[in-house]
């Protein structure tokens, strides 16, 4: 009969500073009409003054044009009849999205004061991403193993067990969110004109490691 083996599992994180490379955006226009022709032809102007606008800024913002993915869906809507456990259709709602991203961080202030200038168009603070590398990767792994192993032998001093009679038997590296920043930093120009930047950037891994006695110890 073979004997279990007593196991220790620990979470390691490798939180390594990063530099933004990116700014994602999305941008929404919604309009409603009685049927589904009116509603689209509701959200016609606007989404219209939408695209110029990024179109326009297209150079400014750097704008990745293979990344620019758009959307247009209509849905009904109305009220919710309990009595007869059925929608009563008042109406449709046709909702156009736009996403993509650019390159000038530096323009993604400007860029979202524009986009929400436009009367109906909705759009959520700007996200700083970070496009992680090997190399990037590699040090988070690295700070995450490494901190995993303190944790471990931390536990075997607490519960007086001698880490070297223990071995790894399984990991799993988890990522836990595409790295980004939702932060501005605000910073003065010389010229008294307050500038918007993205705050710090930070690339994050973690590591699950299990630690099993070894056999016969």
């Amino acid at each position: 009969m073979t004997e279990a083996r007593h196991t220790i599992t620990v979470k390691g994180i490798g939180n390594v500073p990063a530099e933004f490379t990116s700014v994602a955006y999305k941008a929404t226009v919604k309009g409603r009409g009685t049927t589904s022709a009116k509603a689209k032809d509701a959200i016609y102007e606007k989404k219209g003054a939408l695209m110029a606008l990024i179109t326009r800024e297209y150079d400014r913002a750097d704008i990745d044009k293979t990344r620019l993915k758009t959307a247009l869906s209509v849905e009904e809507y109305g009220k919710y009849d309990d009595s007869r456990r059925n929608l009563i259709v008042e109406g449709y709602e046709a909702i156009f999205s736009i996403n993509f991203t650019g390159k000038n961080l530096e323009a993604a202030a400007f860029l979202h004061d524009c986009m929400t200038s436009i009367e109906g168009v909705t759009s959520p603070s700007p996200q700083f991403l970070v496009e992680s590398d090997e190399a990037l990767q590699d040090a988070a792994f690295k700070a995450a193993r490494a901190h995993a192993k303190r944790l471990f032998e931390a536990q075997c001093l607490a519960l007086e067990l001698s880490h070297e009679n223990f071995e790894i038997v399984t990991w799993q590296v988890h990522d836990p969110e595409r790295p980004h920043g939702k932060s501005f930093a605000v910073s003065t120009e010389q010229s008294g004109i307050d500038k918007l930047r993205p705050g710090q950037a930070d690339y994050k891994i973690e590591v699950f490691v299990t630690y099993a006695k070894k056999n016969n110890r």
